[in-house]
């Protein structure tokens, strides 16, 4: 949604529902591919899991990076993802496998440091986005105001000398 859109236009509100849409989607996802992937282990021998788990590692990183700005989904997606994985690898009982099952984990956490620095930036665009549009409206009223006081007398309200004359000159043109 944020990407597609001018910053200027950047509705906080419309945000975190699309972004808790996109939890919704990525965990339903996630599932379906984790129940797929342990019914297709007891099919194949130790390359084809560990193919399978490659593939769910690979997924898992595609779908949580393409959803960077969204920490709350890979806090969801990627520890049930890694919890399939390792647990598919140590079953395998290769030191190999055990040892591929590690290396999914630390490169978790890798993922989770990325996301969440990413997180920091968008919320970050979204404050700063806040408060130049309240700066903007704050400016807005205040030349509303200087124009308004320009045409006026301070004392009785009434239109002042350069109101009539911009007046004058309004009717003449």
């Amino acid at each position: 949604y944020w990407r597609w859109i001018a910053p200027s236009k950047l509705d906080p509100e419309k945000l975190d529902s699309e972004l808790l849409r996109v939890t919704r989607v990525a965990s339903f996802m996630s599932i379906l591919y984790a129940l797929w992937t342990i019914a297709l282990s007891r099919y194949g021998d130790t390359n084809q899991i560990s193919f399978l788990c490659f593939f769910l590692f690979v997924w898992t990183v595609n779908s949580v990076y393409s959803m960077s700005a969204v920490p709350v989904t890979s806090f969801v997606v990627i520890p049930m993802m890694t919890s399939v994985i390792v647990s598919l690898l140590i079953s395998l009982g290769e030191a190999i496998y055990a040892l591929a099952g590690m290396v999914f984990v630390m490169t978790s956490f890798m993922i989770f440091t990325v996301i969440r620095q990413s997180y920091n930036n968008l919320a970050a665009m979204v404050a700063s986005q806040r408060e130049v549009n309240l700066k903007r409206e704050a400016a807005e009223r205040a030349e509303r105001l200087a124009t308004e006081m320009a045409f006026r007398d301070s004392l009785t309200g009434l239109g002042n000398r350069r109101k009539f004359e911009n007046d004058i000159a309004a009717l003449l043109v």
